[in-house]
Protein backbone atom coordinates (compact mmCIF):
# COMPACT_ATOMS: atom_id res chain seq x y z
CA UNK A 1 0.00 0.00 0.00
CA UNK A 2 2.88 2.37 0.72
CA UNK A 3 4.04 2.00 -2.89
CA UNK A 4 0.54 2.96 -4.06
CA UNK A 5 0.53 6.06 -1.87
CA UNK A 6 3.98 7.02 -3.15
CA UNK A 7 2.70 6.67 -6.73
CA UNK A 8 -0.31 8.86 -5.95
CA UNK A 9 2.02 11.38 -4.30
CA UNK A 10 4.16 11.59 -7.45
CA UNK A 11 1.07 11.94 -9.65
CA UNK A 12 -0.10 14.84 -7.45
CA UNK A 13 3.33 16.53 -7.68
CA UNK A 14 3.50 16.14 -11.48
CA UNK A 15 -0.06 17.45 -11.79
CA UNK A 16 0.91 20.55 -9.82
CA UNK A 17 3.68 21.25 -12.33
CA UNK A 18 1.17 21.23 -15.19
CA UNK A 19 -1.73 22.91 -13.37
CA UNK A 20 -3.43 25.97 -14.83
CA UNK A 21 -4.85 26.95 -11.44
CA UNK A 22 -2.65 26.61 -8.36
CA UNK A 23 -3.51 27.58 -4.76
CA UNK A 24 -1.03 27.41 -1.88
CA UNK A 25 -1.91 27.59 1.82
CA UNK A 26 -0.16 27.48 5.18
CA UNK A 27 -1.93 26.71 8.44
CA UNK A 28 -1.25 26.18 12.11
CA UNK A 29 -3.86 24.50 14.30
CA UNK A 30 -4.11 23.29 17.87
CA UNK A 31 -6.72 21.30 19.80
CA UNK A 32 -6.90 20.59 23.55
CA UNK A 33 -9.62 18.28 24.90
CA UNK A 34 -10.45 17.31 28.48
CA UNK A 35 -12.99 14.59 29.14
CA UNK A 36 -12.09 11.64 31.37
CA UNK A 37 -8.53 12.13 30.14
CA UNK A 38 -6.58 14.90 28.46
CA UNK A 39 -5.69 14.81 24.76
CA UNK A 40 -4.12 17.37 22.48
CA UNK A 41 -2.87 17.95 18.98
CA UNK A 42 -0.69 20.61 17.33
CA UNK A 43 -0.08 20.68 13.58
CA UNK A 44 1.55 22.91 10.98
CA UNK A 45 0.51 22.18 7.41
CA UNK A 46 1.34 23.31 3.90
CA UNK A 47 -1.19 22.57 1.20
CA UNK A 48 -1.47 22.75 -2.57
CA UNK A 49 -4.70 22.59 -4.55
CA UNK A 50 -4.51 22.57 -8.32
CA UNK A 51 -6.85 22.09 -11.25
CA UNK A 52 -6.51 21.91 -15.01
CA UNK A 53 -9.54 22.38 -17.28
CA UNK A 54 -9.07 20.04 -20.23
CA UNK A 55 -11.89 21.32 -22.42
CA UNK A 56 -15.32 20.00 -23.46
CA UNK A 57 -16.39 19.43 -19.86
CA UNK A 58 -13.25 17.56 -18.76
CA UNK A 59 -11.05 18.67 -15.86
CA UNK A 60 -8.37 17.33 -13.56
CA UNK A 61 -8.12 18.26 -9.88
CA UNK A 62 -5.68 17.28 -7.17
CA UNK A 63 -4.47 18.34 -3.76
CA UNK A 64 -1.51 17.66 -1.53
CA UNK A 65 -0.99 18.47 2.16
CA UNK A 66 2.20 17.98 4.17
CA UNK A 67 1.94 18.16 7.96
CA UNK A 68 4.41 18.29 10.83
CA UNK A 69 3.17 18.10 14.40
CA UNK A 70 2.10 15.64 17.02
CA UNK A 71 -0.67 14.42 19.30
CA UNK A 72 -0.90 13.43 22.96
CA UNK A 73 -3.19 10.75 24.41
CA UNK A 74 -3.65 11.14 28.15
CA UNK A 75 -5.29 7.73 28.58
CA UNK A 76 -2.15 5.91 27.46
CA UNK A 77 0.34 8.70 28.21
CA UNK A 78 1.81 8.48 24.71
CA UNK A 79 2.88 11.17 22.27
CA UNK A 80 2.71 10.45 18.54
CA UNK A 81 4.67 12.64 16.09
CA UNK A 82 3.41 13.59 12.63
CA UNK A 83 6.21 14.04 10.11
CA UNK A 84 5.90 15.18 6.48
CA UNK A 85 8.15 12.40 5.18
CA UNK A 86 5.98 9.66 6.69
CA UNK A 87 2.54 8.47 5.60
CA UNK A 88 0.90 10.09 8.63
CA UNK A 89 2.18 13.48 7.44
CA UNK A 90 1.13 13.15 3.79
CA UNK A 91 -2.47 13.68 2.75
CA UNK A 92 -4.00 13.70 -0.73
CA UNK A 93 -7.48 15.25 -0.23
CA UNK A 94 -8.49 14.75 -3.87
CA UNK A 95 -7.03 13.36 -7.07
CA UNK A 96 -9.53 12.85 -9.86
CA UNK A 97 -10.38 13.21 -13.52
CA UNK A 98 -13.92 14.49 -13.97
CA UNK A 99 -16.44 15.29 -16.68
CA UNK A 100 -19.60 17.39 -16.45
CA UNK A 101 -21.65 18.72 -19.38
CA UNK A 102 -25.21 18.68 -20.79
CA UNK A 103 -25.92 15.86 -23.24
CA UNK A 104 -29.12 16.96 -24.95
CA UNK A 105 -28.74 14.55 -27.88
CA UNK A 106 -28.88 11.65 -25.43
CA UNK A 107 -31.88 13.17 -23.61
CA UNK A 108 -29.77 14.16 -20.59
CA UNK A 109 -29.90 17.50 -18.83
CA UNK A 110 -26.43 16.72 -17.49
CA UNK A 111 -23.95 13.88 -17.41
CA UNK A 112 -21.20 13.95 -14.78
CA UNK A 113 -18.65 11.51 -13.41
CA UNK A 114 -15.35 11.46 -11.57
CA UNK A 115 -12.64 8.81 -11.43
CA UNK A 116 -10.07 8.84 -8.63
CA UNK A 117 -10.31 10.27 -5.12
CA UNK A 118 -13.37 12.41 -4.46
CA UNK A 119 -15.55 13.56 -1.57
CA UNK A 120 -18.97 11.90 -1.33
CA UNK A 121 -21.96 12.58 0.91
CA UNK A 122 -24.95 10.24 0.76
CA UNK A 123 -28.41 11.83 0.25
CA UNK A 124 -29.24 11.75 3.98
CA UNK A 125 -25.91 13.24 5.07
CA UNK A 126 -25.91 10.77 7.99
CA UNK A 127 -24.75 7.50 6.45
CA UNK A 128 -21.51 8.37 4.65
CA UNK A 129 -19.64 11.68 4.43
CA UNK A 130 -15.96 11.43 3.52
CA UNK A 131 -13.60 10.65 0.67
CA UNK A 132 -13.62 7.57 -1.51
CA UNK A 133 -11.23 6.15 -4.08
CA UNK A 134 -13.25 4.96 -7.04
CA UNK A 135 -15.96 6.07 -9.42
CA UNK A 136 -18.80 8.60 -9.03
CA UNK A 137 -21.38 8.72 -11.83
CA UNK A 138 -24.47 10.95 -12.18
CA UNK A 139 -27.00 11.22 -15.01
CA UNK A 140 -29.70 13.90 -14.78
CA UNK A 141 -32.79 13.19 -16.89
CA UNK A 142 -35.84 15.47 -17.14
CA UNK A 143 -37.91 13.04 -15.03
CA UNK A 144 -35.26 11.89 -12.51
CA UNK A 145 -31.55 11.82 -11.71
CA UNK A 146 -29.48 8.68 -11.24
CA UNK A 147 -26.30 8.33 -9.18
CA UNK A 148 -23.95 5.34 -8.92
CA UNK A 149 -20.92 5.41 -6.59
CA UNK A 150 -18.34 2.68 -6.13
CA UNK A 151 -15.35 3.25 -3.88
CA UNK A 152 -12.61 1.75 -1.71
CA UNK A 153 -11.49 2.94 1.74
CA UNK A 154 -8.25 1.01 2.29
CA UNK A 155 -5.97 3.78 0.93
CA UNK A 156 -7.56 6.54 3.00
CA UNK A 157 -5.67 7.85 6.05
CA UNK A 158 -6.16 6.10 9.39
CA UNK A 159 -7.84 9.29 10.69
CA UNK A 160 -10.80 8.72 8.34
CA UNK A 161 -14.03 8.86 10.40
CA UNK A 162 -15.10 5.31 9.55
CA UNK A 163 -16.96 3.64 12.38
CA UNK A 164 -14.51 0.99 13.57
CA UNK A 165 -15.20 -2.47 14.89
CA UNK A 166 -13.16 -4.10 17.64
CA UNK A 167 -11.04 -5.92 15.06
CA UNK A 168 -9.96 -2.70 13.30
CA UNK A 169 -7.58 -1.76 16.12
CA UNK A 170 -5.51 -4.91 15.63
CA UNK A 171 -5.70 -5.26 11.85
CA UNK A 172 -3.41 -4.15 9.03
CA UNK A 173 -1.28 -1.06 8.60
CA UNK A 174 -1.89 1.69 11.22
CA UNK A 175 -1.40 4.37 8.54
CA UNK A 176 -4.51 3.34 6.58
CA UNK A 177 -8.24 3.11 7.17
CA UNK A 178 -9.93 -0.32 7.35
CA UNK A 179 -10.30 -1.76 3.80
CA UNK A 180 -13.93 -1.75 2.73
CA UNK A 181 -15.83 -1.47 -0.53
CA UNK A 182 -18.68 1.06 -0.51
CA UNK A 183 -21.32 1.23 -3.25
CA UNK A 184 -24.45 3.36 -3.65
CA UNK A 185 -27.27 3.40 -6.18
CA UNK A 186 -29.56 6.42 -5.85
CA UNK A 187 -32.56 8.04 -7.54
CA UNK A 188 -33.84 11.59 -7.09
CA UNK A 189 -37.07 13.04 -8.43
CA UNK A 190 -37.29 16.36 -10.30
CA UNK A 191 -38.17 19.38 -8.19
CA UNK A 192 -41.91 20.02 -8.00
CA UNK A 193 -43.02 23.16 -6.17
CA UNK A 194 -39.50 23.42 -4.74
CA UNK A 195 -39.57 19.90 -3.31
CA UNK A 196 -37.95 16.64 -4.37
CA UNK A 197 -37.70 13.07 -3.07
CA UNK A 198 -34.83 10.60 -3.05
CA UNK A 199 -34.19 6.89 -2.65
CA UNK A 200 -30.85 5.13 -2.23
CA UNK A 201 -29.45 1.65 -1.69
CA UNK A 202 -26.00 1.56 -0.06
CA UNK A 203 -23.77 -1.37 0.86
CA UNK A 204 -20.37 -1.78 2.48
CA UNK A 205 -18.34 -4.96 2.22
CA UNK A 206 -15.52 -5.78 4.62
CA UNK A 207 -12.36 -6.65 2.64
CA UNK A 208 -10.18 -7.73 5.54
CA UNK A 209 -8.73 -11.24 5.58
CA UNK A 210 -11.46 -13.46 7.12
CA UNK A 211 -8.79 -15.52 8.88
CA UNK A 212 -7.94 -12.48 11.02
CA UNK A 213 -11.55 -12.06 12.15
CA UNK A 214 -13.77 -14.11 14.43
CA UNK A 215 -15.02 -17.21 12.62
CA UNK A 216 -18.58 -18.48 12.59
CA UNK A 217 -19.14 -21.45 14.97
CA UNK A 218 -16.18 -20.43 17.15
CA UNK A 219 -17.07 -21.28 20.76
CA UNK A 220 -14.54 -19.26 22.79
CA UNK A 221 -15.41 -15.60 23.21
CA UNK A 222 -12.89 -13.11 21.79
CA UNK A 223 -13.34 -9.55 23.08
CA UNK A 224 -10.32 -8.21 21.14
CA UNK A 225 -11.76 -8.96 17.70
CA UNK A 226 -15.07 -9.03 15.86
CA UNK A 227 -16.82 -10.32 12.77
CA UNK A 228 -16.85 -8.60 9.36
CA UNK A 229 -18.21 -5.06 9.10
CA UNK A 230 -20.53 -5.71 6.15
CA UNK A 231 -23.97 -4.10 5.97
CA UNK A 232 -26.66 -2.77 3.66
CA UNK A 233 -28.94 0.26 3.90
CA UNK A 234 -32.16 1.48 2.29
CA UNK A 235 -32.76 5.22 2.65
CA UNK A 236 -35.53 7.52 1.50
CA UNK A 237 -36.50 11.09 2.18
CA UNK A 238 -37.37 14.50 0.79
CA UNK A 239 -36.01 18.05 0.72
CA UNK A 240 -37.80 21.34 0.25
CA UNK A 241 -37.34 25.09 0.24
CA UNK A 242 -40.79 26.71 -0.10
CA UNK A 243 -39.24 30.18 0.28
CA UNK A 244 -35.78 31.66 -0.19
CA UNK A 245 -35.48 31.90 3.62
CA UNK A 246 -36.61 28.40 4.65
CA UNK A 247 -35.32 24.94 3.76
CA UNK A 248 -35.97 21.56 5.38
CA UNK A 249 -35.52 17.84 4.88
CA UNK A 250 -36.41 14.52 6.47
CA UNK A 251 -35.26 10.94 5.92
CA UNK A 252 -35.37 7.38 7.16
CA UNK A 253 -32.72 4.64 6.91
CA UNK A 254 -33.26 0.91 7.33
CA UNK A 255 -30.14 -1.19 7.94
CA UNK A 256 -30.20 -4.90 7.21
CA UNK A 257 -27.85 -7.80 6.63
CA UNK A 258 -26.26 -10.06 9.22
CA UNK A 259 -24.01 -9.67 12.26
CA UNK A 260 -21.81 -12.26 13.96
CA UNK A 261 -23.33 -12.78 17.41
CA UNK A 262 -22.17 -14.69 20.50
CA UNK A 263 -25.31 -16.61 21.54
CA UNK A 264 -26.17 -19.46 23.88
CA UNK A 265 -25.80 -23.01 22.55
CA UNK A 266 -26.81 -26.32 24.08
CA UNK A 267 -24.23 -28.24 22.00
CA UNK A 268 -21.18 -26.03 22.62
CA UNK A 269 -18.64 -27.01 25.27
CA UNK A 270 -18.58 -23.41 26.53
CA UNK A 271 -22.35 -22.97 26.39
CA UNK A 272 -21.99 -20.30 23.70
CA UNK A 273 -21.22 -20.10 19.99
CA UNK A 274 -20.67 -17.45 17.33
CA UNK A 275 -23.50 -17.48 14.78
CA UNK A 276 -24.90 -14.94 12.35
CA UNK A 277 -28.03 -13.07 13.35
CA UNK A 278 -30.17 -10.82 11.19
CA UNK A 279 -29.58 -7.06 11.37
CA UNK A 280 -32.77 -5.03 11.69
CA UNK A 281 -31.88 -1.45 12.61
CA UNK A 282 -33.12 1.99 11.66
CA UNK A 283 -32.50 5.71 11.86
CA UNK A 284 -34.64 8.78 11.32
CA UNK A 285 -33.66 12.39 10.91
CA UNK A 286 -35.06 15.83 10.13
CA UNK A 287 -33.66 19.33 9.89
CA UNK A 288 -34.75 22.87 9.09
CA UNK A 289 -32.72 25.97 8.25
CA UNK A 290 -34.04 29.52 8.41
CA UNK A 291 -32.43 32.74 7.18
CA UNK A 292 -33.17 35.27 9.92
CA UNK A 293 -31.84 38.31 8.09
CA UNK A 294 -28.71 39.60 6.34
CA UNK A 295 -25.77 37.60 7.68
CA UNK A 296 -27.90 35.62 10.16
CA UNK A 297 -29.30 32.09 10.05
CA UNK A 298 -30.48 29.43 12.46
CA UNK A 299 -31.25 25.76 12.25
CA UNK A 300 -32.67 22.74 14.05
CA UNK A 301 -31.71 19.11 13.52
CA UNK A 302 -32.75 15.82 15.12
CA UNK A 303 -31.26 12.37 14.55
CA UNK A 304 -32.45 9.05 16.03
CA UNK A 305 -30.54 5.75 15.93
CA UNK A 306 -31.89 2.43 17.18
CA UNK A 307 -30.03 0.48 19.86
CA UNK A 308 -29.63 -3.11 21.02
CA UNK A 309 -30.22 -3.83 24.74
CA UNK A 310 -28.12 -7.01 24.72
CA UNK A 311 -25.15 -5.80 22.61
CA UNK A 312 -21.66 -5.68 24.14
CA UNK A 313 -20.56 -2.46 22.41
CA UNK A 314 -22.19 0.36 20.43
CA UNK A 315 -21.01 -1.14 17.12
CA UNK A 316 -21.10 -4.93 17.57
CA UNK A 317 -21.48 -7.80 20.02
CA UNK A 318 -25.11 -8.87 19.70
CA UNK A 319 -25.89 -11.73 22.11
CA UNK A 320 -29.59 -12.52 21.57
CA UNK A 321 -32.14 -12.28 18.75
CA UNK A 322 -31.73 -9.76 15.95
CA UNK A 323 -28.95 -7.15 15.99
CA UNK A 324 -30.89 -3.87 16.25
CA UNK A 325 -28.26 -1.16 16.82
CA UNK A 326 -27.88 1.27 13.93
CA UNK A 327 -24.27 1.50 12.69
CA UNK A 328 -23.63 3.79 9.69
CA UNK A 329 -20.38 3.80 7.71
CA UNK A 330 -18.96 7.13 8.94
CA UNK A 331 -19.61 9.19 12.06
CA UNK A 332 -19.75 13.01 12.28
CA UNK A 333 -16.73 14.58 13.98
CA UNK A 334 -17.64 17.05 16.72
CA UNK A 335 -15.66 19.45 18.85
CA UNK A 336 -16.08 17.81 22.28
CA UNK A 337 -18.03 14.61 21.55
CA UNK A 338 -18.30 12.50 18.39
CA UNK A 339 -20.65 9.68 19.41
CA UNK A 340 -21.79 6.85 17.19
CA UNK A 341 -25.56 7.20 16.58
CA UNK A 342 -26.56 3.77 17.97
CA UNK A 343 -29.07 4.05 20.85
CA UNK A 344 -28.93 7.85 20.80
CA UNK A 345 -31.17 10.74 19.87
CA UNK A 346 -29.24 13.92 19.08
CA UNK A 347 -31.01 17.27 18.99
CA UNK A 348 -29.04 20.22 17.65
CA UNK A 349 -29.75 23.94 17.41
CA UNK A 350 -27.29 26.25 15.66
CA UNK A 351 -26.98 29.96 14.97
CA UNK A 352 -24.67 31.79 12.55
CA UNK A 353 -23.98 35.53 12.59
CA UNK A 354 -21.91 37.69 10.23
CA UNK A 355 -22.65 41.31 11.18
CA UNK A 356 -20.48 43.01 8.54
CA UNK A 357 -19.88 42.49 4.81
CA UNK A 358 -17.48 39.66 3.96
CA UNK A 359 -15.05 41.89 2.05
CA UNK A 360 -14.04 43.81 5.20
CA UNK A 361 -10.73 43.17 6.96
CA UNK A 362 -9.89 43.29 10.67
CA UNK A 363 -12.08 42.92 13.73
CA UNK A 364 -15.13 44.00 11.75
CA UNK A 365 -14.70 40.98 9.48
CA UNK A 366 -15.89 38.60 12.18
CA UNK A 367 -18.09 35.54 11.80
CA UNK A 368 -19.58 33.89 14.87
CA UNK A 369 -21.44 30.63 15.40
CA UNK A 370 -23.16 28.81 18.24
CA UNK A 371 -24.28 25.20 18.45
CA UNK A 372 -26.24 23.51 21.25
CA UNK A 373 -26.53 19.71 21.30
CA UNK A 374 -28.67 17.50 23.53
CA UNK A 375 -27.85 13.79 23.79
CA UNK A 376 -30.64 11.40 24.81
CA UNK A 377 -30.17 7.68 25.49
CA UNK A 378 -33.03 5.81 23.82
CA UNK A 379 -33.12 2.79 26.15
CA UNK A 380 -31.07 0.07 27.82
CA UNK A 381 -27.95 -1.07 26.04
CA UNK A 382 -24.52 0.41 25.27
CA UNK A 383 -23.69 3.76 23.69
CA UNK A 384 -20.31 4.95 22.47
CA UNK A 385 -19.90 7.61 25.18
CA UNK A 386 -17.49 6.74 28.01
CA UNK A 387 -18.96 6.28 31.47
CA UNK A 388 -22.59 5.71 30.42
CA UNK A 389 -24.21 2.72 32.13
CA UNK A 390 -25.56 0.11 29.65
CA UNK A 391 -28.31 -0.70 32.16
CA UNK A 392 -29.59 2.89 32.15
CA UNK A 393 -32.83 3.37 30.26
CA UNK A 394 -34.38 6.30 28.44
CA UNK A 395 -32.90 9.54 29.71
CA UNK A 396 -31.03 12.75 28.98
CA UNK A 397 -27.26 12.12 28.93
CA UNK A 398 -26.01 15.67 28.75
CA UNK A 399 -25.74 18.94 26.85
CA UNK A 400 -22.89 20.34 24.75
CA UNK A 401 -22.39 23.97 23.80
CA UNK A 402 -19.95 24.95 21.04
CA UNK A 403 -18.94 28.53 20.27
CA UNK A 404 -16.83 29.52 17.28
CA UNK A 405 -15.48 32.60 15.59
CA UNK A 406 -13.47 33.54 12.52
CA UNK A 407 -11.70 36.85 11.93
CA UNK A 408 -10.28 37.91 8.58
CA UNK A 409 -7.09 39.61 9.72
CA UNK A 410 -5.83 40.31 6.19
CA UNK A 411 -7.19 39.57 2.74
CA UNK A 412 -5.50 36.14 2.79
CA UNK A 413 -5.13 35.53 6.54
CA UNK A 414 -7.86 34.05 8.75
CA UNK A 415 -7.88 33.34 12.48
CA UNK A 416 -10.33 30.71 13.74
CA UNK A 417 -11.12 29.84 17.35
CA UNK A 418 -13.59 27.42 18.93
CA UNK A 419 -14.57 26.54 22.48
CA UNK A 420 -16.95 23.81 23.54
CA UNK A 421 -18.02 22.25 26.81
CA UNK A 422 -20.10 19.21 27.73
CA UNK A 423 -22.05 18.73 30.96
CA UNK A 424 -23.09 15.10 31.67
CA UNK A 425 -26.17 14.35 33.76
CA UNK A 426 -25.51 11.94 36.58
CA UNK A 427 -28.58 9.71 36.14
CA UNK A 428 -27.18 7.63 33.25
CA UNK A 429 -23.48 7.75 34.14
CA UNK A 430 -21.32 5.69 36.45
CA UNK A 431 -20.73 7.74 39.60
CA UNK A 432 -16.94 7.29 39.41
CA UNK A 433 -16.91 8.82 35.92
CA UNK A 434 -18.87 11.86 37.09
CA UNK A 435 -16.44 12.35 39.99
CA UNK A 436 -13.46 12.16 37.62
CA UNK A 437 -15.01 14.26 34.87
CA UNK A 438 -17.92 16.45 36.07
CA UNK A 439 -17.71 18.28 32.74
CA UNK A 440 -15.65 18.12 29.56
CA UNK A 441 -14.37 20.81 27.27
CA UNK A 442 -12.33 21.42 24.13
CA UNK A 443 -10.45 24.45 22.84
CA UNK A 444 -9.12 24.84 19.31
CA UNK A 445 -7.43 27.63 17.37
CA UNK A 446 -6.04 27.94 13.89
CA UNK A 447 -4.30 30.46 11.66
CA UNK A 448 -4.41 29.99 7.89
CA UNK A 449 -2.76 31.85 5.03
CA UNK A 450 -3.98 31.42 1.45
CA UNK A 451 -1.68 32.50 -1.38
Amino acid sequence: MKKIIFTLFMVAVLAAAQAQSLDFSLSTSGLYTKLADVSGQLDQSAGLTFSSPLGKGWSFRSGLTLTVGGSYDGASGTTTPTLPWTLSGIDIPELNLSYSAPREKEGLDRLAFAIGRFYYVDPTGSLFAYRLDGFNFQAVYPILSLRVVLGYTGLLPSTAPLISTTADSTYGDPDFAPPRAVATFGLRSPRIRNHDAFFAFTVQEDLRNPNQLIQEYQTVQNLSSSGPASSAYLSAGFTGNPTSMLSYSAFGIFEFGRSLSYVTSATSTTGYIYEYAAVRAWSFGAQAQLALGPGMSGGLRALYGSGDPDAQTATSGNTSGNATEFVPITVPVGLVLSPDPANLTQIEADFYFQPFPSELIGLRAVQASSKTLLYVKNGTGPVSLSGVLPTAGLGLLGVEEDLGGTVRLLSDVNLTTSFGFYVPFAGSYDSSYIQKSPFGYAVSAGLSIAL
